[in-house]
């Protein structure tokens, strides 16, 4: 029994929540992280360019 359960929890609980959440939300909950290092890569081109 023990091995049905841990068989099945990996697989019924992970593809639910991805498909219920909306792809405007992911992109709003990235989009923080994105223009942070997008600012990160800029900077450090900076300094390559500047050396």
């Amino acid at each position: 029994m023990r091995e049905l359960d841990d068989e099945e929890k990996p697989s019924s609980p992970s593809p639910l929540p991805l498909q219920q959440i909306k792809s405007k939300d992911l992109i709003s909950c990235l989009a923080p992280k994105l223009i942070f290092f997008q600012q990160l890569y800029q900077a450090a081109n900076h300094d390559i360019e500047g050396i």
